[in-house]
């Protein structure tokens, strides 16, 4: 019984010694449990983490990848442009040369055109520096009745010096005889006549009709002073005949004016070779013709 006593007391102890132990243990996994909890929430927290940022990472990478498809359809199409831009770049290569070539077949052209018309004009400027050179070779007289002042001038413009020197000086005599020819056309002055008479001068070539036009500039002042008298007594009648509206006393006014003038013209028939005084005459007719008590004081102030 004291031995059974004694077992159980030992086996007591026994179990006591073990409980506290086994407690120990058991308190030691917990705590290595609670700790392997809290490390497996931790890695289970970072495990989420890592996943959130995966799933994110996919997406961007997706998307790269989505990128990198469109990019890669983008290359092929860059290719296709690329090859596509580099064949009009060859069209336009050999459009370019194509438009040199024609660029210098066309200047070659202009260059003979412009030859040809040079060569053309040359041709027509020398026909008609000929034609004009042979037109100045005739009489001199005839030269005046087929010329005129604007006619020389023009065709002295158009030879200048390259004309023979013999129709230079034809064309040269007849522009002096052409300006002492205006002489007749203008009123009467002193100076006026002597330098048309120097012109006259100065002319090489010999005429009757130069001859002619010298004369009558040197009776240009007769001419002018006779028709002066003769406007001096038209006036003179009317300030001491007036016809008024009786036609007896106009027509015999007016036979006493036309015998005046009548007289002046046929003792001056040259007077129509100027132009100058033949025009006045005339108006002295027209205005009396009009009305011949009309004066005609102011025509003495147009000599």
């Amino acid at each position: 019984m004291k031995k059974i006593v004694v077992f159980t007391l030992i086996l007591c102890c026994f179990c006591s010694a073990y409980s506290q132990d086994f407690r120990e243990e058991y308190n030691r996994q917990v705590i290595k449990i609670d700790s392997l909890e809290k490390v497996i929430k931790e890695k289970e927290k970072q495990f989420d983490e890592y996943e959130s940022k995966n799933k994110k990472n996919l997406a961007v990478l997706s998307d790269s990848i989505k990128k990198l498809k469109s990019f890669e359809k983008f290359r092929k199409e860059k290719k296709t442009y690329d090859d596509q831009l580099k064949q009009k770049d060859e069209s336009i290569a050999l459009l370019n040369r194509q438009i040199s070539e024609k660029d210098g077949q066309i200047s070659e052209e202009r260059k003979k055109s412009e030859q040809k018309a040079r060569e053309e004009k040359e041709n027509g400027k020398n026909e008609i520096l000929a034609n004009i050179e042979n037109s100045y070779k005739g009489q001199f007289d005839d030269l005046i009745k087929s010329s005129s002042k604007l006619s020389v001038k023009r065709d002295m413009a158009i030879v200048g010096d390259v004309a023979e020197p013999n129709v230079k000086q034809v064309l040269t005599d007849l522009e002096k005889y052409f300006e002492a020819y205006e002489a007749l056309k203008d009123k009467f002055t002193s100076t006026r006549i002597n330098e048309a008479l120097k012109k006259i001068d100065q002319i090489k070539q010999k005429s009757p009709l130069l001859d002619a036009l010298k004369e009558s500039v040197e009776r240009y002042e007769l001419h002018h002073n006779e028709l002066k008298g003769t406007i001096a007594k038209l006036v003179e009648l009317d300030d001491t005949v007036t016809a008024r509206d009786i036609p007896k006393d106009k027509e015999m006014k007016f036979k006493n004016i036309s015998s005046n003038l009548g007289y002046y013209m046929h003792g001056f028939p040259s007077y129509i070779k100027y132009p100058y005084l033949s025009g006045i005459v005339l108006e002295i007719f027209e205005i009396k013709l009009h009305n011949v008590d009309t004066g005609i004081k102011d025509l003495l102030n147009k000599l």
